[in-house]
């Protein structure tokens, strides 16, 4: 090899070398996406909701879709406000809350919401105030993050978020009919990766 083409050679692997941090981009943004809904009994008294692990329903979205190409949800937090909490005409029930990390199907019965070890019970109304702070509003609070052993969370595709696979399942049975129990507050914790 002559003595040029050692030095072209030299300068095309410095900068490689140069430049691969930026070709190869292992940066990982972290940011949290919200939307908010309402959860109401069916006809037959039923919740059966399912909230999925997909972040698109948030507004701010279609500001990350343009800029990378990945995305996981690594954690949810779900706030419930009871939209009934001072009427006595409808019905108060025990359901129950819980994180499922691969599936997304409703629940057909209350008891399988306490076959998760990530159930909670909850009640289908609760008062807003706290005894002993006036004025402060209650939200029943539930939060859960992806196991981090094992598998490691699946990178999804930012252009099919509904590829995303888990949710938080709801189940109350004995209600009254359609009736709107609860203002709901999602909050994925997302980290996206991939810089187009």
């Amino acid at each position: 090899m002559s003595k040029r083409n050692k030095n072209s050679q030299k300068a095309l692997t410095s900068l490689e070398n140069r430049f691969a941090p930026r070709i190869v981009d292992t940066h990982v943004e972290r940011t949290k996406l919200t939307f908010q809904g309402t959860m109401a009994s069916t006809v037959g008294g039923v919740i059966a909701n399912t909230i999925v692990m997909d972040p698109s329903a948030d507004s701010d979205w279609g500001s990350y879709t343009p800029i990378f190409d990945e995305f996981r949800v690594v954690g949810i937090r779900i706030s419930l406000v009871s939209s009934q909490q001072y009427n006595v005409a409808v019905v108060n029930a025990i359901g129950g809350i819980c994180f499922d990390n691969d599936d997304a199907a409703s629940l057909t019965a209350a008891s399988q919401v306490f076959e998760y070890n990530t159930a909670y019970p909850i009640p289908s109304v609760f008062g807003h105030m706290a005894p002993s702070r006036e004025n402060q509003n209650i939200c029943l609070v539930y939060a859960w993050m992806r196991p981090t052993t094992g598998a490691p969370i699946p990178w999804v595709d930012i252009n099919t978020p509904a590829l995303s696979t888990g949710s938080v399942k709801v189940y109350f049975a004995g209600l009254s009919a359609s009736t709107v129990y609860y203002a709901v507050n999602v909050e994925h914790y997302v980290e996206f990766r991939g810089r187009r």
